[in-house]
């Protein structure tokens, strides 16, 4: 019998996330896809035993380069002495507290 197949939405509903989030765990190799004629799809058995990221893929280089870059405008904002609002502050620290 042929495996069951999936397009990414249909791999997502399956999953209950988003076709943007699968699409992210093919990317980092948590999720394997295949391709039958020009369609990319992806079958049961990777959907069984598909490994995703916990972290939403935040171990990916180009993420953790993005936080770098992110945490240092955040201190030098921070070591400005920039007159922020109470909501600018807040955003301020909940991004502190995301980063780590």
């Amino acid at each position: 019998m042929p495996p069951k197949i999936f397009t990414h939405k249909q791999a997502g509903e399956q999953l209950g996330v988003s076709e943007r989030t699968i699409t992210r765990w093919v990317a980092s190799g948590a999720l394997k896809r295949y391709r039958i004629n020009s369609q990319l799809v992806i079958t049961k058995d990777s959907l069984e035993k598909a490994e995703p990221p916990l972290n939403g893929g935040m171990d990916n280089p180009k993420i953790g380069r993005l936080k770098g870059i992110i945490r240092s405008l955040v201190e030098m904002i921070g070591s400005r002495g920039l007159n922020l609002t109470d909501e600018e502050t807040e955003t301020m620290q909940k991004v502190k507290n995301e980063l780590g």
